[in-house]
């Protein structure tokens, strides 16, 4: 399951010990990068609990990039 949003997506990762490990990736110019891990469990209803916090830290305000960012504005500070 793939929850895009500027970048971001959900990923569901299976871990050596049967678990399955919850992670926000960004993808930028072809480079994966984790973000922030969940947690991992191997029970489902956990898993989905862990799913949709990392849905939330995606859709979060704080974490999304200000498209009218002005990079003129850093040679003035």
């Amino acid at each position: 399951m793939h929850d895009y949003l500027c970048g971001m997506f959900v990923r569901k990762v299976p871990n050596r010990s049967g678990s399955i490990g919850i992670q926000v990736i960004s993808k930028s110019r072809g480079v994966y990068e984790v973000i922030k891990t969940f947690g991992s469990s191997k029970y489902p209803e956990k898993i989905e609990e862990l799913v949709t916090k990392a849905q939330h830290f995606i859709h979060s305000p704080k974490n999304q990039m200000d498209l009218f960012f002005d990079l003129s504005l850093e040679d003035k500070m």
